[in-house]
This record gives C-alpha cells, structure tokens and sequence, in this order.
C-alpha cells in the first residue's frame, strides 16, 4: 500500500485515514506522499482505534472512523475512495458520494473455506456463513472490486472486480544469494 501510495502521488492527491497502533505512524512515513497542494495537516489527529472483524463483533461500527471517512469526503471531495481489507467495506457508505473501491487481499469466505476442509468445526460453518452474507454483500455495494489473484477475482460474484498480480519493492526487499 505504501508503494501505491508513493507511485501516485506523482499524479494525484491523496487523503489517508487508517488505523495506527502508535500516535502518528503512519504520517512519518507517508505524509510527504499525502495531498500534493501543501495541506498535510488536514487531519492531524491519528484514529487509534483497533478494528475488529465481523467473527468479533458482527455488525459494530467504529463511530470515530465512521465520522472521520464522513468529514474527509466532505471536505476534499475525492474522486475516488479505496478501502484496504474486506473489514473495511462496513464504511463505504461513509464515502459517498465518491466511487469506492475494495481491496481485496484475501478472500476470507474462501480462507473459512479452506480451514473447513481441515476440519469440520460448527464455529467456522458459522464463521463461513457470516462472512459469506458479509462479503458478497460489501462486493455488490462496491464500484470496483480488486483482488490479488485471478482465482479470487473469479470468486467474487456480483461486482466488477478486476485481478491486480502483488508485487515486491525489490529495492526494500532485495534478492539475496540462497545459502547451502
């Protein structure tokens, strides 16, 4: 995502509202990358919150993130919002009137999937359920829908969603020689 975010600042502005663990990371790293015209400090407080899934507690709503995506949208009137992770799909009517786009890292109704074919375990049948009512739900209230395989851009029913291949910064991860 950071990658992402450095490669487009060249061409556009960004606004980034994200979770953070330690007050102003993720700003050190990339604020010089956010809003081109100069007003980085837009939103300064960091929203500290942990997010939590739908399998911990179905159906909560961050009221401070909520608000946060609400006032962000208000003010910089953003062509686009793009979501990071399945959980975060709960906000995307927070984004109107802009597009949204969902990022799909990992297909969780097919990781619950896989899981069940280890064992079959009524927590995860129920898990599954959830997630299938929860995920395809969230795909066909999206604009776009983007996975990181073409396996899971099969899997998502519903929503035009498109296959971006992960990638590696091979600048910050460089190969090394394998040893014997």
């Amino acid at each position: 995502m950071f990658n992402l975010m450095r490669r487009a600042a060249a061409d556009y502005d960004q606004v980034l509202i994200c979770f953070s663990a330690k007050p102003g990371y993720p700003r050190a790293r990339a604020a010089r990358y956010l809003r081109r015209s100069g007003d980085r400090q837009a939103h300064r407080q960091p929203f500290t919150a942990q997010h939590r899934p739908p399998r911990r507690r179905r159906g909560v709503r961050l009221r401070g993130l909520s608000r946060s995506f609400a006032q962000t949208v208000r003010k910089w009137r953003p062509a686009m919002a793009q979501l990071e992770f399945t959980q975060m799909a709960q906000y995307a009517s927070d984004c109107a009137p802009a597009p949204t786009i969902l990022v799909e890292h990992d297909i969780t109704l097919d990781l619950y999937q896989q899981l069940l074919s280890l064992d079959d375990d009524w927590e995860l049948r129920r898990q599954l359920d959830r997630w299938r009512r929860f995920e395809t739900q969230a795909w066909s209230a999206m604009s776009c829908v983007v996975t990181m395989s073409d396996k899971d851009r099969r899997v998502v029913s519903g929503a035009n969603a498109v296959a971006l291949a992960n990638g590696v910064d091979l600048e910050r991860f460089p190969a090394r020689p394998r040893r014997a």
